[in-house]
């Protein structure tokens, strides 16, 4: 319990976080989420004067498109850094949140979703939910400071 109160906490549990998300990926790694290929699409005319599929560009919003394509861009193994960053920066999230009605409820959480194989095979995958996801934590942690 006390550690959970303590200010190392986040910094091992985001390195825990790491570990998990390292051992899965030995069986499982980065793959292509539903829409990567629209993503792309949008990611290699974002930036363009004249576009040559305007409705694939408005049908999105153009944060997965920038995230996924810059990543990409990086090569497979930032690509990979990238997402197992960004699933321990959502875990550290809520176990702050959770902290916030005592030590028990946050490891209690972070232990969920540390066990939980469904929260990080969602970020397995190079796609809007990974985002949405990391998104929502950082919301609910900001709400949270208000």
């Amino acid at each position: 319990m006390e550690l959970a109160e303590g200010r190392v906490a986040e910094p091992v549990l985001f390195v825990v976080a790491l570990a998990v998300y390292a051992l899965v990926s030995i069986a499982l790694p980065l793959q292509e989420g539903r829409d990567l290929p629209r993503y792309l699409l949008d990611y290699a005319q974002l930036f363009e004067a004249h576009v040559t599929f305007p409705q694939a560009i408005l049908s999105r919003t153009p944060g997965t498109p920038l995230v996924a394509g810059a990543l990409l861009d990086l090569g497979p193994v930032v690509s990979e850094v990238g997402m197992a960053v960004l699933y321990s920066l959502s875990i550290v999230a809520w176990f702050s949140v959770a902290r916030r009605f005592g030590p028990v409820a946050a490891l209690t959480t972070a232990g969920a979703l540390l066990a939980y194989p469904g929260y990080v095979l969602l970020f397995h995958e190079l796609a809007s939910a990974a985002l949405f996801a990391a998104a929502f934590a950082l919301l609910a942690l900001l709400l949270t400071r208000a």
